[in-house]
């Protein structure tokens, strides 16, 4: 048996007429076949972009592996996608040369009345990302959303709710609307249900520039039809007469807070009670007997009556804040 002793075999080169040419592979013959002792492998390049730009270059030896550098989230392999297909510090065994694309991780926070709100994110080859921003939602004493500041406590927006803008990691704080009110004073005023109607209703009653978030109070007495029946007497005439009065007692004291709008309702739900009653008069001539009747049958229902107080202002003015 022929034993070939280990060696390390660098690149071999030979004589062709003259000239000295690489050699691919290299064999030796034992015991009557060709064993192959070195072959040459390929060499790979793999070009690290970043921006957009050719950042670095790394070689690798077929077969070999390689350890990625630490750049932004990771690589993709495509110039468009923001796909990450190899992590940071990754070691990866090439089979082909490669072009890697480095991607980056972008985050918004958002921040609202001093605390975070919301923190939005996304991924670019670029130095930038494209973020849709959203309206902050509103608190009840604010008037609107107005924009997104730059910096805490300023009252300047420098983007809109709902647009789309490039961005790095930033930090925006909400800015709202608001009005402040002049000329407050107490004011009254009254309202009614439908006494025509025997559906069920709510008590509503319009308000006169009521300072928002201000309490209001009312008095509320239930108004009930009553049946009447008089005499009708004179030198010529007898008989007997028919109305309907409306008989108020006390029904209820409900209090509560002005919201964004120039309504309040007082009851929310009221039924009416009542129904058929006679109006009109059954007379007779004294002399000639003849008799005159003017009655009939009218439909009469129970209503809601209410005295309201609250508070009105004479001008608003709109400002604007990022924190109360």
């Amino acid at each position: 048996m022929i034993k070939i002793a280990d060696k390390t075999v660098k690149q071999p080169y030979v004589s062709v007429n003259g000239e000295w040419r690489s050699v691919k592979k290299e064999s030796v013959m034992v015991g009557g076949e060709w064993k192959t002792v070195w072959e040459k492998k390929a060499t790979y390049t793999i070009n690290i972009y970043r921006y957009g730009t050719l950042y670095q270059t790394l070689t690798c030896t077929e077969g070999d592996s390689i350890k990625l550098p630490s750049i932004g989230s990771g690589y993709a392999t495509s110039p468009s996608s923001t796909t990450i297909s190899y992590s940071n510090g990754a070691t990866i065994t090439p089979t082909s040369n490669m072009d890697l694309y480095t991607v980056f991780t972008y985050y918004v926070y958002l921040y609202k009345y001093g605390s975070s709100y919301k923190t939005l994110s996304a991924k670019s080859q670029g130095s930038t990302a494209v973020f849709t921003l959203p309206s902050a939602s509103v608190d009840s004493d604010d008037n609107a959303f107005y924009g997104w500041a730059v910096s805490s406590g300023s009252t300047s927006k420098s983007y809109n709710g709902g647009s789309s803008y490039s961005l790095s990691t930033c930090w925006l704080y909400a800015v709202f609307s608001y009005y402040t009110y002049t000329g407050q004073k107490s004011a009254s005023t009254t309202a009614q249900t439908s006494g025509d109607s025997s559906s069920t209703q709510s008590l509503t009653a319009s308000l006169t520039n009521p300072l928002p978030g201000s309490s209001w109070s009312a008095t509320v007495q239930e108004w009930t039809p009553n049946q009447v029946t008089y005499p009708i007497s004179s030198n010529l005439t007898s008989g007997t007469g028919y109305a309907v009065n409306y008989i108020p007692k006390d029904y209820s004291s409900p209090t509560g807070a002005v919201g964004s709008g120039t309504s309040i309702t007082i009851v929310s739900s009221y039924t009416p009670s009542g129904g058929a009653f006679t109006e009109g008069a059954l007379t007779s001539h004294q002399y000639s007997g003849e008799t005159n009747d003017t009655r009939k049958t009218v439909y009469k229902y129970s209503y809601l009556k209410a005295d309201i107080k609250y508070t009105t202002y004479t001008s608003k003015t709109l400002a604007y804040r990022s924190s109360k």
